[in-house]
Order: C-alpha cells, then sequence, then structure tokens
C-alpha cells in the first residue's frame, strides 16, 4: 500500500478549535496507536491562538533563516514561539488556519508521494472550494501558492517508520500577523488565504467548512469526513 493509498484510507477527526500543544500531543499519540494498528490517523483542526514554530532547521541554522527580526516581531504581536521535531523552517500557525496533523505508519521513501498528496488536496479545496487560483510547488518553495502570497504549508518527520506532523492551509487568516515574519524562509513571500477574514463566527464556520472539503479530496472514501 502506497503512502496516497494509506492517506486516502486513513480515520478522519475534525477537532474544530484546539491549543497547538495538545494537538502536538495527539499528533504523537496518534502515530504510537498508528504504529501498533497499522491504521492511518489525521487530526484536522484550527489553532486556537497563533503559534511560531521552528523546524529543525530554523533551530541549528538561525542566521541562515533571518530570525532575529521574526522573534522580536513574534514577540511585539505576542505570538507564541515553539520549537518542532519536523523539517523546514518557521511556520505561524493562528487562528483562521485549518492545520492537518497526519500518524501514518510509512518509511521515509513515501514521503514525496505522501507530501504531493497532500499538497493536491489543498490546492484542490484552494481551486474547486474557495474559486482561487493555486499552483504546487513540491521542489524549490515547497507548498500550495496564491498569486499574493503563500496558500498551504507542509512539514513532515518519520520517526520509527510513521510519519507525523503536516499541513496547514490558510483559510480566513488575520494577514497581518503574518507581515514582516521570516516564514518558511521568505520575509517577502507572505501568506495568503482563501477568504476574508471576517467575524469569529463567519472564521469558524470558513475552517469547518474546509476541513470537510479537504478531507473528501483526499478520501477515496468520502462518508469517512471530519466528525
Amino acid at each position: 500500500m502506497t503512502a496516497a493509498d494509506r492517506l486516502r484510507d486513513a480515520s478522519w477527526h475534525w477537532a474544530g478549535d484546539m491549543p497547538f500543544a495538545d494537538a502536538v500531543a495527539r499528533n504523537h499519540a496518534d502515530a504510537a496507536a498508528a504504529r501498533r494498528d497499522e491504521r492511518s490517523r489525521v487530526l484536522l483542526f484550527e489553532p486556537a491562538s497563533p503559534v511560531l514554530t521552528l523546524g529543525r532547521r530554523a533551530q541549528t541554522e538561525p542566521g541562515r533563516c533571518e530570525l532575529e527580526d521574526t522573534l522580536a516581531l513574534a514577540d511585539a504581536r505576542a505570538i507564541k514561539v515553539i520549537d518542532a521535531d519536523r523539517g523546514g523552517l518557521a511556520t505561524l500557525h493562528l487562528p483562521g488556519q485549518l492545520v492537518m496533523f497526519v500518524a501514518i505508519p510509512q518509511p521515509l521513501p513515501a514521503i514525496r508521494e505522501l507530501v504531493c498528496a497532500m499538497l493536491t488536496a489543498a490546492r484542490s479545496v484552494a481551486v474547486d472550494h474557495a474559486g482561487q487560483q493555486a499552483t504546487i510547488d513540491v521542489d524549490r518553495d515547497v507548498g500550495v501558492w496564491a498569486a499574493d502570497g503563500k496558500l498551504a504549508s507542509i512539514g513532515l518527520r518519520v520517526r520509527d517508520r510513521c510519519v507525523l506532523h503536516g499541513m496547514s492551509l490558510n483559510v480566513a487568516i488575520d494577514r497581518d500577523l503574518a507581515g514582516g515574519l521570516a516564514l518558511c524562509g521568505s520575509a517577502t513571500k507572505g501568506y495568503s488565504a482563501l477568504f476574508d477574514t471576517g467575524t469569529v463566527e463567519a472564521r469558524r464556520r470558513a475552517v469547518a467548512r474546509a476541513a470537510e472539503a479537504l478531507a473528501s479530496a483526499s478520501s477515496a472514501r468520502t462518508a469517512e469526513r471530519p466528525r
């Protein structure tokens, strides 16, 4: 079974708004369960508050990642900064974003295929659900891109033959919070979003609808949507 097959056959859970640390703990618990029973699990949630996560490259090469000003801006904006045991650089998670955490029992060579499958599903949400033009990059600036910035970021890690962490899709974020931050290695490209921010209630409805659309785009078994 390929990594894309395992993603399609995963058990999906929609958690609504959730503290980021709780979601990370759930992701690790899902991974432990996936190793035991060989069943994939996907957690979908909206971050309850802004968090800047630093991937392993950002932790080991902060000078090359333009992080000094970014960390100062994050502090001024009351954005919590945490280290993450995934690959990649700095990624901002905030309300109005849909985060997809995976726990998929699969060895390292399958990562590129899984990245392509996840980004393809995110692009499908942007194009089919939100009516936006979007492109995928899997080589240099990895993610899903709109004309005015990044729509989806991805960062994974394989630990003990299980893929952890995942992808974030900007649904209805406050883009001002991302302004000037060096995200995914760039302080100039910025974040885009599928919809305007709107009220809290409208934002949460938009993220919930995007979660359903992402599950449908990712899963061969459309009945198994977020619940």
